[in-house]
């Protein structure tokens, strides 16, 4: 019979939760980097979490704090399960296990979404914004009138837009990147705790 467990990595599985990183996000163009990771892992320990079948880690899920415009929530910085474990649910154990963590201190989960996993997220429950951000001055907000813009900041050299979405729409996705090739859009998924 199998053992599977959900904990906290503990430092000396730092290394083997990023290996899972590198390997499995490949490709995505997200992975970040182990000094960060470390960084965070050093500042935000109990949201480091991983699956373990026998004793062996097969997948990890990792956040931190962020705060844009004087609210604090939690982002799921890193998500992923060893690809030949892939469809048996160890993915949400994740996710739920990460949830759990945060309930007492925070309000509010949020995670970028690769094209490819939006259905898993809104499996979960969780909401929907499609993220726009492009180099100030590339665009005006003009250029995104038809949108529904639920906010928008600055930070840096950067303007940045939450439209509201009732569900992923991948073709009006691919339609926006196509027409503004200097904006970066992404799915943003939002769960209230």
């Amino acid at each position: 019979m199998e053992k599977l467990a959900v904990r906290r990595i503990q430092a000396d599985e730092f290394e083997e939760m990023a290996r899972i990183f590198k390997s499995e996000l490949k490709g995505t163009g997200r992975i970040l980097s182990n000094k960060y990771l470390l960084e965070k892992f050093k500042k935000f320990p109990e949201f480091f979490i991983g699956v373990f079948l026998n004793g062996k880690m097969i997948g990890a899920v990792c956040g931190s704090l962020r705060k844009i415009l004087r609210r604090n929530f939690l982002v799921i910085n890193e998500l992923a399960v060893k690809s030949k474990f892939h469809g048996k649910g160890f993915g949400k154990k994740l996710v739920k296990a990460f949830e759990a963590a945060a309930e007492s201190k925070y309000c509010e989960i949020r995670v970028g979404s690769v094209d490819k996993v939006v259905g898993f997220y809104s499996s979960l429950g969780y909401k929907p914004f499609l993220l726009i951000q492009y180099k100030k001055g590339a665009y005006s907000i003009g250029d995104f009138k038809d949108l529904k813009i639920i906010e928008s900041y600055e930070y840096k050299e950067y303007k940045t837009f939450e439209v509201k979405q009732d569900k992923p729409d991948m073709k009006l996705l691919e339609k926006l990147r196509k027409r503004y090739p200097k904006a970066y859009f992404q799915y943003i998924f939002t769960k209230k705790l």
